[in-house]
């Protein structure tokens, strides 16, 4: 498992890439059957291993920020995790595209009104 982004070969990060995207597909089927978006994504084990949420905004479509809404969400992490920051922050930012990643995998094979849902929720 590799520790940066940096450290991976090209063969590595296809590997990786093609796990990914695998791993999306399956969570948009999950959603479209009536699967929470952020439980799925929360539990993903690119989420949940420090090393392969540091390879997300790498492997994602979506870009690799925090958005507005998930600040809340970082300060009661920071309160309530003994964590490093960096860990909470590197997972949270690959949860919001892990999460994005599957909305649009929706919206493109499944169902415009679901993703529409996400969004406005996720908003929220």
């Amino acid at each position: 498992m590799p520790h940066s982004p940096e450290s991976c070969t090209s063969s590595e990060l296809d590997f990786h890439r093609i796990e990914y995207f695998r791993a999306v597909a399956e969570y948009a089927e999950l959603v479209t059957h009536g699967a929470d978006l952020t439980a799925v994504c929360e539990g993903a084990p690119y989420v949940q291993s420090p090393a392969l949420a540091l390879l997300v905004p790498m492997l994602s479509s979506s870009p690799g920020i925090l958005p507005g809404a998930d600040f809340v969400e970082l300060a009661r992490r920071l309160a309530d995790d003994r964590r490093p920051v960096r860990i909470i922050l590197r997972q949270l930012v690959a949860r919001s595209c892990l999460m994005r990643d599957v909305l649009r995998c929706v919206a493109h094979y499944h169902d415009q009104d679901l993703v529409r849902f996400w969004a406005s929720r996720l908003a929220a």
